[in-house]
């Protein structure tokens, strides 16, 4: 949902050690749609809460709305962000369930549309919802070292 979306500064790496689940992960991110995905309790949540923790700064998406100048808007379209680029370098983190709960054409049409916003989008998934072949970095918690 809308109010789930946090906000913070474009991330291109972060490295996790001794964090929740997760004893060690190094995970590279791209500039556009990243989905971290794993099966329920193996740091899908931690990573999200991790990036939160070292970002210089966190809003939520009302907050951020909030500081825009006149003229500038987001517009969305299911589960987050479509349409107009933000201008500045932030990164969007979508931490729930709901992208399992959409039918396959609903979630294909939703990841195509992240995929296609020109934002940074970092969201988890759980990996018993198949992916379609739509263009992201798909980040596997089975990488993860975990305790």
């Amino acid at each position: 949902m809308i109010d789930e979306i946090e906000v913070v500064p474009q991330i291109f790496s972060i490295d996790i050690e001794n964090k929740g689940i997760i004893k060690k992960a190094n995970i590279s991110f791209n500039n556009g749609l990243n989905i971290i995905i794993g099966k329920n309790g193996s740091g899908k949540t931690t990573c999200i809460k991790e990036i939160e923790n070292q970002s210089k700064w966190v809003k939520t998406l009302d907050e951020l709305k909030n500081t825009f100048a006149a003229g500038e808007k987001i517009m969305f379209s299911y589960l987050g962000l479509a349409g107009t680029q933000i201008s500045m370098n932030a990164c969007f983190l979508i931490d729930n369930d709901d992208f399992g709960r959409l039918d396959k054409n609903k979630l294909e049409k939703t990841l195509k549309g992240l995929a296609e916003s020109k934002n940074q989008i970092i969201i988890t998934m759980n990996s018993v919802v198949e992916i379609p072949n739509i263009k992201a970095n798909i980040i596997d918690t089975d990488s993860f070292d975990l305790n």
